[in-house]
């Protein structure tokens, strides 16, 4: 499972031992993989990197790259990149991406200030604040009952135009009707 010990009240060990199951959780040692993951898609988004290996082939790459109004092109640095959640991975996304001088958001509320601190992040109050705050928008939540459908319509329309969704954990986005 990925959970940490926050989660502790997600499985009942007690009936897990009495039934003989073992538990075995491995979301650290897939933390550096899907860190590093999420840090190669977001590189790939910025640069638009399909869509420019697509005109290149057809020879069109100078006419069209640069005609998309709005869209976060270029580089990592100096973004503005928001967390929401500060498990694992996304710590580990966070000390991957210091090199580039970002400006790091984070939503977690159970994570103390001072751990932030360590990572040269700043806390944002709620999801909406931190998607108005981000030019990245990075998810790095459990898939648990309590944070399923989470990003929602006010959370995704507190995006700036052109920012970029990374989904880094297996998670439910809300489906609403269409407006």
């Amino acid at each position: 499972g990925t959970f940490d010990n926050r989660f502790a009240n997600w499985v009942d060990f007690d009936v897990l031992d009495d039934r003989g199951i073992a538990l075995i959780d491995t979301s650290r040692s897939m933390t550096p993989s899907v860190a590093e993951f999420a840090l190669a898609m977001t590189l790939n988004l910025l640069r638009d990197i399909p869509e420019s290996m697509n005109l290149v082939r057809e020879g069109e790459w100078a006419r069209h790259f640069w005609e998309k109004p709005d869209f976060v092109y270029g580089d990592l640095t100096g973004r503005r990149v928001g967390l929401a959640g500060f498990g694992s991975i996304n710590r580990r996304y966070a000390e991957l991406i210091a090199p580039f001088r970002c400006e790091v958001w984070v939503y977690d509320p159970f994570v103390p200030d001072e751990v932030f601190s360590q990572l040269n992040a700043k806390r944002a109050h709620s999801l909406v604040e931190l998607a108005q705050l981000s030019e990245i928008f990075v998810v790095g939540l459990p898939p648990l009952p309590t944070t399923l459908e989470i990003i929602n319509r006010d959370v995704i329309f507190s995006l700036p135009k052109g920012a970029l969704f990374v989904l880094v954990t297996r998670m439910a986005v809300v489906e609403q009707p269409a407006l």
